[in-house]
């Protein structure tokens, strides 16, 4: 069986008399790790159900209990084909795993750059299919993490012709990469798959000429701003892409958004078109870009067409997100631009609200500004109507006013949300007295089991949005922004300290409200980020 020929007992329970697939069908709504540490030891049919299926033979190395998941390690290490690291443990290696094929660095602050040195080196780095280095930039504020890693021996060990790698992935929203000139970079045949973060949109024209069979490119990085020079881009048109998702950094969210450059349409119409010929699928998220005018691209939809997607001639699939910048627009007229024979026989149907556009079904995980569903309004409003998934993929929402009514709202239209983010509570709310809240919101019986993170601006825990917490059942993660916390003695402050596992305090009043009473506040702490004035108070350091 293993290492050990652990002996598996013989059990006597009903779920040992379920059907196969029946059995199947439970596993599905477990995690890998759940499935292997509770059934694997349990009898021999299990154990080998577990064995024959590849799809469980994916595991998460674990922060606790590390003895036991040791165990199972020696006796399903030469089976397992794909490992989850969440945190540096150099006690666990690789050579465990001569069969691995997949690698997932996932939350990367954790990690230290020895522990992502030692696997680019070791023998089975060289067998991987697929290496991930990630972290989730709706749960984490990465601007507070001393992390680093070798930019340069990571680049050269993916590009490069002595690895089997068909997926790259290097999302972090700690660290993007920022290329310099980089030597002993060749050609990668095998690559058809990269996800980046770069720092500079340009330096991707670079990376690509090392992967001539790549079909699938996702990028985020920095707009392309106005340049008086020449397009710099070199023609890569030899390269078949099928799917290219472009995101701009949207850190420019909030109150220094509007300082930014224009972006250069023109340098990305230019960039984006080399690979006409081949292209079927195409996402643009420009939310990180300064658009001053609704009479240009993409806010023109006549424009857009004629600039640009009529040039994509194997285009099918299409997805914008972007944003305006100039006060007053006519929402009515930027719709028509979009009501032709060209999107109508393309089904690509846009919507708006506020000064957002995009294309529906909505696509991006992001949504901004929201303040009902009754003020987002569509080229086809049909849509909005008759499509019950139409924002079946959004994980964030921030909103620009709230009130309970969108609770019931919320829970049907977005059931994949995980991240509230709200600067704002409608008066009306704020007006009434805490207990009237408190049984409207029991009376709505609403819980959104999905949502572990909340973003708040401003207001107080205790009076404002303690309803908002009894709706979450889940909620982990927390970033109070010039936001009071509650009472010592309240009920909430109970809640908060059995739930919250990382937590974001911002602005001076309430770092030091918090340092005052942190032996009390948040017990179940696992990470802590304090935003402050250096020059506030000596005393937060005492």
């Amino acid at each position: 069986m293993g290492n050990n020929n652990t002996r598996i007992p013989k059990s006597h329970t009903w779920f040992e008399q379920l059907p196969t697939e029946i059995i199947l069908e439970i596993f599905d709504y477990l995690s890998c790790n759940d499935v292997m540490y509770t059934f694997f030891y349990l009898n021999e049919r299990l154990n080998k159900l577990i064995l024959q299926h590849e799809c469980y033979l994916s595991l998460e190395l674990p922060i606790s209990n590390l003895m036991f998941s040791k165990n199972i390690f020696l006796e399903v290490a030469s089976k397992i084909q794909s490992l989850n690291i969440i945190k540096n443990d150099s006690s666990i290696s690789l050579k465990l795993f001569p069969n691995l094929k997949s690698i997932i660095m996932s939350s990367p602050y954790n990690l230290v750059e020895q522990q992502l040195e030692s696997i680019l080196k070791s023998d089975q780095f060289k067998k991987l299919h697929s290496l991930k280095i990630k972290c989730n930039e709706l749960f984490f504020t990465p601007s507070f993490y001393d992390y680093s890693l070798n930019q340069v021996l990571l680049l050269q060990k993916v590009f490069n012709n002595k690895n089997s790698l068909n997926i790259f992935e290097y999302s972090s929203c700690i660290q993007s990469f920022s290329l310099k000139p980089i030597n002993h970079l060749k050609l990668n045949l095998n690559l058809h798959s990269l996800i980046l973060n770069l720092t500079q949109f340009m330096d991707l024209f670079f990376l690509i000429e090392y992967t001539p069979n790549l079909k699938y490119l996702n990028i985020k990085s920095n707009p392309p701003y106005e340049y008086h020079e020449q397009n710099q881009w070199l023609n890569n048109n030899k390269i078949k892409l099928k799917q290219f998702y472009l995101t701009f950094n949207d850190t420019m969210y909030g109150m220094n958004r509007f300082t930014a450059r224009r972006i250069d349409f023109h340098q990305l119409i230019n960039a984006i078109t080399q690979f006409s010929s081949s292209l079927f699928c195409l996402s643009l998220n420009l939310i990180g870009c300064f658009i001053t005018s609704s009479n240009d691209l993409p806010f023109n939809g006549i424009q857009l067409q004629q600039q640009f997607l009529q040039l994509m001639t194997q285009l099918k699939q299409f997805h914008l997100f972007a944003v305006l910048t100039q006060d007053r627009i006519d929402m009515k007229r930027i719709l028509s631009t979009f009501q032709n024979e060209f999107w109508f026989n393309h089904n690509w149907i846009v919507g708006m609200h506020d000064k957002y556009l995009y294309t529906l079904p909505f696509h991006f995980d992001k949504f901004y500004d929201f303040i009902d569903f009754d003020y987002i309004y569509s080229s086809n409003p049909k849509i909005l109507i008759n499509n019950p998934k139409i924002w079946f993929n959004v994980k964030y929402i921030k909103f620009k006013k709230f009130n309970l009514d969108l609770l019931k709202l919320i829970k049907i239209h977005m059931p994949q949300l995980l991240v509230v983010s709200i600067d704002y509570f409608n008066d009306s709310e704020n007006t009434e007295d805490l207990h009237i809240i408190q049984n409207k919101t029991n009376n709505m019986n609403i819980r959104l089991d999905r949502i572990t993170t909340v973003h708040l601006t401003c207001g107080s825990l205790e009076n404002e949005k303690q309803w908002l917490m009894n709706s979450l059942p889940n909620l982990k993660h927390l970033s109070l922004t010039h936001t009071e916390l509650p009472l010592l003695k309240s009920e909430l402050t109970f809640k908060l300290n059995e739930k919250i596992e990382r937590l974001v305090i911002d602005g001076n009043l309430i770092v030091e409200q918090f340092g005052k009473r942190s032996y009390i506040y948040f017990s179940n702490l696992q990470d802590l980020q304090l935003k402050f004035d250096w020059k506030f108070s000596s005393d937060i350091y005492n």
